[in-house]
């Protein structure tokens, strides 16, 4: 399973993401502290994370939506690119802006 997470840029994604992993943010996804974009386009964690049984996640990172200087058709991208990715899987999903799909 993939699990996709997509939101505008400094909405804590990469940070959330390391929470789920247990790692600090400074091994994990690079989390920033200026309104400069720490993540470029799509990330993924490099192994699958075990949970129960057969099941394993893998974690997608993505690029802020809305960042500066960036058009409406790069958002589009990053969104479709990162939707993709977590359908692949069963149970995969990746949350925009005010939008859930499944």
């Amino acid at each position: 399973m993939a699990s996709s997470i997509c939101l505008t840029l400094r909405s804590g994604k990469s940070f959330l993401l390391n929470q789920l992993l247990g790692v600090p943010c400074g091994e994990g996804f690079g989390v920033g502290h200026t309104r400069k974009t720490e993540t470029k386009g799509v990330w993924v964690w490099g192994e699958p994370i075990k949970t129960h049984g057969d099941v394993s996640i893998v974690y997608v990172d993505t690029e802020g939506l809305e960042a500066t200087g960036m058009s409406d058709a790069y958002d589009d991208r990053i969104f479709a690119l990162s939707s993709i990715v977590a359908s692949v899987g069963p149970g995969g999903y990746c949350s925009s802006r005010h939008r859930l799909m499944a």
